[in-house]
């Protein structure tokens, strides 16, 4: 008799325990002011290792519409690139607005328009982040800007930067995850050809310059500063998008390196270039008083051009046509994140004279009846064969940050 009253108070007590506890938890529901509650989407168990690519620019130009035809199909271009376009995360530049139909396709004398059909196929390749802040992104002006930020917006799984609707979307903190690993994206450009914009507008393109000076001003630093620290505690790897540079130079600029060491000292995991149009060299950067590391792909080349509007005495006119798609793995540790077997797959862009025959070689599928058909070839027929094309991309590239994947090995993309 004794042990079932000693039962009974016992359940009378977790009752009584549970009531309270309840009580207090519907309490600390409404009451709470630092414990806001969060809507988490439980996922299946992750590898918390991610496969990464990037390209370079978009470059829609006078030229690549010949082949591409009236409903604008690329065809077998990409068929030898796809091998080493597999990635979980893929970042491109959109360097030519996808400004709206309505505006007809504008190609050549440096304004541009791509029909949305183009756009739709980058989509299907895979590409997830996609930077809109280059020189063209106002080319089509507000209306171009406007139609740019709803077709890319609208794309599920994918995230954007570079561009913004309104002062909200702008502070909208962009973000991509995969396999349990988040990043961050910011996308900045020193210039637009085309200023369109009001004064109280500026907010609409990530400028990375003072446009009347073009130079990397403490405004701009400011800005910055404010956008990465925001964005920082609430991502894995801190991706930023840099449109700089001087086009047709293989050398790193002044201006590219004094922004990179910023974007380093302010915590950027990864900094990829794009303007250039040729291929610029990679590099690890340090911060000496953090330590914290940097890794800068200062220009990936143009993925998609033509050289039509290039003049055929430019210098650089034979690199024009070489990029390469970098590839990496990014492994979440308890201590960070690693970035490790860093490769780079240079690519050439063949076409023909007449522009009829369009398709994406990697390095290790071109040879020398190829290089001969080239278009570049009458114009420097010396410097387009095969090994003086090999010898540029180890000039450029080959300095022991990157593996050169010059024999085509899909594993080594």
């Amino acid at each position: 008799m004794r042990r079932h009253k000693e039962i009974g108070q016992i359940l009378i007590c977790v009752v009584i325990g549970l009531v309270i506890g309840t009580s207090l938890g519907v309490l600390g529901h409404f009451f709470s002011p630092t414990q806001p509650e969060e809507t988490a989407v439980v996922s299946p168990p992750t590898s918390n290792q991610v496969t990464f690519r990037a390209v370079g620019d978009i470059l829609m130009e006078e030229g690549i519409y010949d082949y591409l035809g009236s409903d604008y199909d690329f065809q077998d271009y990409f068929t030898d690139a796809l091998p080493y376009l597999t990635g979980d995360v893929m970042l491109m530049n959109q360097e030519t607005i996808i400004g709206g139909d309505d505006q007809g396709v504008k190609k050549d004398n440096y304004v541009f328009n791509t029909p949305t059909r183009v756009a739709d196929q980058l989509v299907d390749l895979g590409f997830n982040m996609v930077s809109l802040a280059n020189n063209h992104c106002l080319d089509m002006g507000q209306s171009g800007l406007d139609h740019s930020l709803a077709y890319w917006q609208a794309q599920e799984g994918l995230i954007t930067s570079g561009t913004y609707a309104t002062p909200e979307d702008r502070q909208t903190p962009r973000i991509l995850e995969k396999n349990g690993i988040r990043f961050g994206f910011l996308a900045y450009t020193t210039f637009t050809n085309k200023k369109w914009l009001e004064e109280d507008e500026m907010y609409k393109v990530g400028y990375s310059q003072a446009l009347a000076t073009r130079t990397f001003d403490e405004e701009h630093r400011a800005i910055i500063k404010q956008e990465v620290e925001a964005l920082r505690p609430l991502c894995d790897v801190l991706v930023v998008s840099c449109h700089w540079g001087v086009e047709g130079s293989f050398e790193v600029a002044d201006s590219q390196r004094e922004m990179a060491a910023y974007l380093n000292e302010l915590g950027v995991d990864m900094i990829i270039g794009t303007h250039p149009h040729v291929m610029q060299p990679c590099e690890w950067i340090e911060d000496p008083e953090s330590g914290h590391r940097t890794f800068v792909a200062y220009s990936l080349g143009n993925f998609i051009s033509s050289d039509a509007d290039v003049d055929a005495g430019e210098a650089s006119g034979d690199a024009y046509s070489l990029s390469g798609i970098l590839g990496m793995t990014i492994t979440k540790e308890e201590n960070g994140i690693s970035m490790e077997d860093i490769t780079y797959t240079p690519l050439v862009n063949h076409f023909t004279a007449e522009h009829t025959d369009y398709h994406l070689y990697p390095i290790a599928l071109y040879n020398e009846t190829l290089a001969s058909q080239h278009a570049r070839q009458p114009y420097s027929p010396s410097q387009f064969e095969l090994a003086a094309i090999q010898d540029l991309i180890l000039d450029v590239m080959d300095n022991g940050v990157v593996t050169l994947n010059m024999k085509g090995s899909a594993q080594d993309g």
